[in-house]
């Protein structure tokens, strides 16, 4: 497993895996091109928020195994993002065939402030007039 972020929140709990950080020099979109010459078995690419959304979608329709994860105020908004992060590059139908869930997460209220599922939501292939279509996830 491969951990790619800006800076390190996601927890993996696996005996081998790497953790790649992007600074300054190096971008997060790099680390992701990199990562996938290794042909890993698991890719996580920590908040995507700019171009390295497009590479990521890219690595999830064409056989590497993987998650993502973006800031979005819920499921539909965060597959939204991913298409604008994309810059054009990737339409709907490209973003719904890159994920088959969305796990909506939430936070609670100080003091405890621990995330939480708020919600899993299928992503349907079809992508009828270009929108998004979601179903809760038994």
């Amino acid at each position: 497993v491969i951990t790619i972020e800006n800076a390190y929140e996601i927890a993996v709990r696996s005996k081998s895996k790497i953790q790649l950080h992007a600074t300054d020099t190096i971008s997060q979109r790099t680390l992701v091109k990199v990562t996938l010459r290794l042909r890993p078995s698991c890719v996580v690419v920590g908040e995507a928020r700019d171009d390295e959304a497009i590479d990521m979608i890219e690595s999830l329709t064409t056989g590497h195994y993987g998650y993502g994860t973006t800031h979005a105020d819920d499921a539909l908004e965060g597959l939204m993002r991913m298409v604008s992060l994309s810059r054009g590059s990737k339409t709907p139908e490209h973003v719904a065939a890159a994920f088959r869930y969305v796990i909506e997460m939430g936070r609670r209220p100080p003091p405890d402030g621990s995330r939480y599922i708020r919600r899993i939501m299928a992503v349907a292939k079809e992508t009828p007039n270009d929108r998004f279509v979601l179903t809760q996830a038994a």
